[in-house]
């Protein structure tokens, strides 16, 4: 995701490093950034020395996760989504598996999100607030930041009512630092809008898993606060190997004529 502001009154995009947020004027890496640093273990290793190009196979991975991540919060804001023939099939396809998903998820509840692990009660209704859509989450006194894909309210048929967070990924394979992340997930949103997240939830899209091409896993409280204390260990690590890391900010110009380009730097960095 590419972050920028356009600032009109000095005339210039600001261009924001994208592992970074800045919050109240204050620098915080992502929740991701923080765990680039968790072992991603045996398979991915393997992966990495078996595969050609590793890293332009990871950026290309990344760049469909992103847009896929895109049509859904799109649908999810009421807009109608067109398939155009530029578009990879493969994003195409991952959006269509979500679809698959959300589906499911407001015709049978129950069935979709009882798992091995979870055993759900009977739920008669799921609760869903555009607000809560792709939002910002962040926690100043942990220094991190990250954006969750959305929230949503379980009301069950006992009176009940609970509430989960969801990630959507676009990968074939779900590694465990998935879970850390939405554990920090979970405890960010808990303490900046004061709602208490029972689940956290990962809903993998890829057409590997099954006919539907979806695959739901579910973080219990217990699991969310064990992933977090995990989490904050890796933060731990990640801060000692990056004492003096700062984000890259760089600022274009919206005007250009060729007196500009004699007489000012093109592009500056902070």
């Amino acid at each position: 995701m590419i972050k920028y502001e356009l600032d009109k009154n000095v005339k210039q995009i600001n261009m924001f490093d994208e592992r970074w947020y800045r919050i109240k004027d204050i620098d915080l890496p992502s929740v991701t950034t923080y765990l680039e640093v968790y072992p991603k273990g045996y398979q991915f290793n393997k992966w990495l020395m078996e595969t050609k190009d590793p890293y332009q196979v990871r950026d290309e991975a990344a760049q469909l996760g992103s847009a896929v991540h895109g049509l859904i919060e799109k649908t999810l804001k009421g807009e109608t989504i067109e398939y155009y023939e530029e578009m990879d099939i493969k994003i195409w396809e991952r959006y269509l598996y979500w679809c698959n998903f959300w589906k499911a998820l407001f015709e049978n509840p129950t069935k979709t999100l009882t798992t091995t692990k979870i055993k759900q009660s009977e739920i008669i209704e799921i609760v869903t607030k555009e607000d809560f859509t792709e939002y910002i989450t962040y926690d100043l006194e942990e220094k991190t930041a990250g954006t969750v894909d959305k929230l949503i309210r379980i009301n069950y048929a006992d009176g009940n009512t609970k509430y989960a967070i969801i990630d959507w990924k676009t990968g074939k394979n779900l590694y465990e630092s998935a879970k850390l992340q939405v554990a920090a997930y979970a405890k960010m949103t808990e303490k900046q809008y004061k709602v208490p997240i029972d689940f956290a939830i990962i809903v993998q899209l890829n057409e590997s898993l099954n006919k539907g091409g979806y695959r739901v896993a579910i973080s219990t409280i217990e699991d969310i606060n064990n992933d977090y204390l995990d989490f904050l260990n890796v933060k731990q690590i990640w801060l000692r190997e990056h004492k003096n890391e700062k984000p890259k900010y760089r600022t274009y110009p919206t005007t250009i004529n060729l007196d500009y380009i004699k007489n000012n730097e093109i592009i500056k960095e902070v």
